[in-house]
């Protein structure tokens, strides 16, 4: 789909670098967009109400300890 390209200068076929197929198909950087989801998800759970599930998982610490190993049937 991408593949070589003539040279306009020269006139030969070359291979096309990373940055010339980012900047001719311009699709997102994946990287970029994966923080920004991040980010957009922690923001989320900042802003949730004390009250929700959710938000008593990420925050609250479990005062019970739980035993170690499978558990005993009994």
């Amino acid at each position: 789909m991408f593949g070589p390209n003539r040279d306009k200068v020269i006139g030969r076929w070359r291979k096309l670098h990373n940055e010339e197929l980012h900047d001719w198909c311009c699709s997102p950087n994946i990287v970029w967009v994966n923080k920004l989801r991040r980010k957009r998800r922690l923001w989320y759970e900042a802003c949730m109400e004390e009250n929700r599930n959710v938000y008593r998982v990420l925050v609250e610490t479990s005062e019970e300890k739980i035993p170690l190993g499978r558990p005993v049937s009994g």
